[in-house]
């Protein structure tokens, strides 16, 4: 065997072994990770917990997190303290944080809660888009006091408020997380037992409570394309698009969705297979009053999995249909509107050569009035005023056009004219012979056409 065939051998060994690196990796990357929030404020040494809290710490970590867990622990009081923040892959772990949490002191004047839960839950989301199947177990240790540093001038919230603000029951779901507030012996707050009473994953123990590792349901995430329809009374049908995502790469379950207040939907049972599916579906409507109204369509999982959200709404603003002759007048009118230009276009007379007209005064030039070959006649129209600026002149002194026939024709307008020595009426078009002398307020002008 040469040497190149060597290096190619050692090649794909290498390969293989990275390939399957990272399928073990991508394997333990779904194991449980866990939260320890702990409160090290001088008041939970004054009631005694913190022995009892570096005991019972440790003996858990020691005993009951199992290797390849992650674990973040957070101490909090006048500051946050990031005591271990890592996956556990040995005993040494083990034994590094057991030490580390012997060297917790309990003596913070303070107790920040509401950035050690702001700092939590930030933890909490980065793990979970990275692990989104990985249980996430949350044991908080604390006497249920916030008291931030006064001179930070921020209002304290209630534990209450802290709880309704990162770990509502739809959140704590979503993130396939679980809570456990540890007691030890003293009367917990009662916030936390009313979200006990409102979760199954929320639990309040005296000790620390091992995780019951119970199955996490798969949750599907519904989500409408469109949701909002203006229709009318005659419109009995909505078409609509909806599409379903998977938490979990292997999934079967079967999804009933029932419509309030009225009306059906087909189809009603939708078949999840895939981590992602889109259907077609047609909403019915039984009752089609005038106004605006919503209908709720209300899934369910028969296989027990998790959807989100619990229903869909659709807004409907239904008005009474547009009568036929209006219907057609929408039509007809911009149909005409247009033969009516394109009529005009045609027919309008156009110049079939190109041509010049001239005003002059005493012989010098004024104005050049150039016509195009094709250009439409009446198009040209020359304002004194505007255009040719006279001086001596009122303002729109007097108007001129030219027709198909190549015949010019002058308007007064304000001032007074005279065409060889007669006056004319004003408001009205004048004809002008080629080379015809005509006065505008005793001021005399020569006209020349010439035209090819």
């Amino acid at each position: 065997m040469n040497n190149k065939n060597i290096y190619i051998l050692i090649a794909i060994t290498l390969f293989l072994f990275w390939v399957q690196t990272i399928e073990i990796k991508a394997e333990s990357s779904d194991n449980d990770i866990y939260f320890f929030l702990v409160d090290i404020s001088q008041s939970m040494k004054d009631v005694g917990l913190d022995v009892k809290v570096k005991k019972e710490l440790q003996n858990f970590i020691s005993k009951k997190v199992p290797l390849g867990s992650s674990l973040l622990i957070i101490g909090f009081g006048e500051k946050i303290s990031l005591i271990y923040d890592d996956k556990i892959d040995n005993v040494e772990d083990k034994e590094r944080i057991y030490h580390q949490i012997s060297l917790l002191e309990f003596n913070e004047d303070w107790t920040h809660m509401s950035a050690a839960f702001d700092r939590l839950a930030k933890r909490l989301s980065e793990l979970h888009k990275l692990y989104p199947n990985s249980r996430k177990y949350i044991y908080i240790f604390t006497d249920g006091k916030n008291q931030p540093p006064s001179y930070l001038g921020e209002k304290p919230e209630h534990f209450e408020e802290i709880l309704n603000k990162y770990f509502s029951p739809d959140e704590i779901e979503r993130k396939n997380s679980f809570i456990y507030y540890t007691t030890f012996g003293c009367t917990p707050p009662e916030e936390i037992i009313e979200l006990e009473e409102k979760s199954d994953r929320v639990y309040v123990e005296e000790t620390p409570k091992e995780p019951d590792k119970q199955i996490i349901p798969t949750i599907l995430t519904l989500e409408l394309k469109k949701s909002n329809f203006a229709i009318t009374t005659d419109e009995k049908e909505i078409p609509l698009f909806l599409i379903v995502k998977s938490s979990a790469k292997n999934i079967y379950d079967v999804i009933t969705l029932e419509v309030e207040p009225a009306g059906k939907i087909e189809p009603n049972k939708l078949e999840i297979s895939e981590k992602s599916q889109s259907y077609d579906l047609t909403l019915s409507l039984t009752v089609m009053d005038i106004g605006r109204k919503e209908i709720e369509i209300i899934p369910k999982s028969e296989k027990g999995s998790l959807l989100q959200p619990k229903s869909l709404v659709v807004s409907l603003n239904i008005t009474k249909p547009v009568p036929l002759i209006i219907k057609l007048l929408r039509i007809i009118i911009p149909l005409v509107i247009v033969l009516i230009i394109v009529l005009w276009y045609i027919l309008c007379p156009k110049f079939t050569r190109e041509g010049l007209v001239e005003i002059s005064d005493s012989g010098e030039e004024i104005i050049r009035w150039r016509i195009k070959k094709g250009q439409k006649a009446f198009s040209n129209k020359v304002q004194v005023s505007k255009d040719l600026k006279l001086p001596g002149l009122l303002r729109n002194s007097f108007l001129l056009k030219i027709d198909s026939t190549k015949r010019i024709f002058i308007k007064p307008l304000k001032d007074e004219i005279t065409i060889n020595n007669i006056n004319i009426a004003k408001n009205k078009f004048y004809p002008l012979d080629s080379e015809t002398l005509f006065s505008v307020s005793g001021r005399k002008f020569k006209l020349a056409r010439r035209i090819k």
